[in-house]
């Protein structure tokens, strides 16, 4: 289908565009072939870069999936000054609760969090915090898209360490998926499991506290 059209089509033409945007997700879903998605994610973000306006959704997309490649291809730095740039054009042009500022604000939050290297914890959990609260006005608390969200907002706070607030956060997830989610729904097996790596950081807290008290009584 892309061949075809890249002979009928000049390189500009959305068609053709929209057609490799959709082969590159196959080889990013599928396939698992990220160079050669990443090489024609940066054609299309080329092209439209020259063609769209800075604001135009269809080049803000492009520039989400190229940045979505990057990450899978490891390309942290890049990936990362990709999403600043889209989110800070959402923020400039799009509403709080728009979709597609949602989902860049997500991947750049989850960026900040995965990738120590180039990651920054506080503005991980910061971005969270302001996501959840969005979601929570637009998205009843069993959606998926919800849990999903408030999930890597706890392992947020246990990376920054609130583990108390990760505990809150996970018991809740649990609870709902538990009522909404068939019992071997792979969502629901991480999110207990995180819960469980919540509950013994925790653990691994109150003994250290208490073995450290010890010391200090001995010490005495």
């Amino acid at each position: 289908m892309v061949d075809i059209k890249s002979q009928a089509l000049k390189p500009e033409n959305l068609d053709r565009l929209k057609s490799e945007q959709q082969l590159v997700r196959a080889y990013l879903t599928n396939s698992g072939n990220t160079a050669r998605a990443v090489k024609m994610l940066e054609h299309v973000v080329d092209l439209r870069s020259q063609t769209l306006k800075v604001e135009h959704l269809d080049r803000l997309r492009s520039e989400h999936e190229l940045a979505r490649a990057y990450l899978e291809s490891a390309d942290f730095d890049r990936a990362v000054t990709i999403l600043e740039h889209v989110c800070n054009i959402y923020l400039q042009t799009r509403r709080v609760e728009h979709p597609d500022r949602l989902a860049s604000e997500h991947l750049l939050a989850l960026a900040y969090l995965d990738h120590s290297g180039f990651g920054d914890i506080d503005r991980a959990v910061k971005m969270m915090e302001h996501l959840v609260d969005i979601r929570s006005h637009t998205l009843k608390a069993e959606y998926l898209d919800r849990l999903t969200l408030e999930h890597v907002f706890a392992r947020a706070y246990l990376e920054s360490g609130d583990t108390a607030r990760a505990i809150r956060t996970l018991e809740q997830v649990v609870k709902t998926q538990a009522q909404t989610l068939q019992a071997e729904h792979p969502h629901r097996f991480g999110s207990e499991q995180l819960l469980a790596k919540a509950h013994l950081a925790m653990l691994g807290t109150i003994e250290t506290s208490a073995t450290t008290e010890m010391s200090n009584s001995n010490s005495d």
